[in-house]
């Protein structure tokens, strides 16, 4: 994985009609959180996926997650039913199956949140919003 490509995901939408991608900037537009650090202390594989992740979630993070998840839900966006787990995903096809362990902690400060469109040669950026700015501050910056 290249390092402009580690991302934790706030939220799976899958394919969007285009007509909707105002209203997704304009839901992360109301979002309102202050910046975090995401200390990714544990490492593990699921299904040759390995991934970076953490022990205990930032309660910015539960919260960014939160309002994301109630925002998109109720502009009747649909969302995985799974609960979420904080990670970043390492590498892709390893040779692994299942594994958890402590991972030497990582301080990954959290000061942005971002729109993305993913796809076979990578990630394309949709849309960038700060963290720590409430909702008339963003707009007016």
């Amino acid at each position: 994985m290249r390092c402009e490509s580690l991302h934790v995901t706030l939220a799976f939408l899958g394919e969007i009609d285009i007509e909707r991608m105002a209203l997704l900037h304009e839901i992360a537009a109301t979002i309102e959180v202050p910046s975090f650090t995401l200390r990714l202390d544990k490492l593990g594989c699921w299904h040759h996926i390995v991934w970076a992740g953490c022990t205990a979630t930032p309660p910015a993070l539960a919260a960014l997650v939160g309002q994301l998840a109630a925002s998109l839900g109720a502009a009747g966006f649909s969302l995985e039913d799974r609960p979420f787990a904080a990670h970043a995903t390492l590498l892709r096809n390893a040779r692994c199956d299942r594994l958890e362990q402590a991972l030497p902690a990582i301080n990954w400060p959290a000061g942005e949140f971002v729109l993305a469109q993913s796809s076979a040669t990578g990630y394309t950026l949709i849309g960038r919003w700060s963290l720590g700015m409430n909702a008339s501050q963003r707009r007016e910056s």
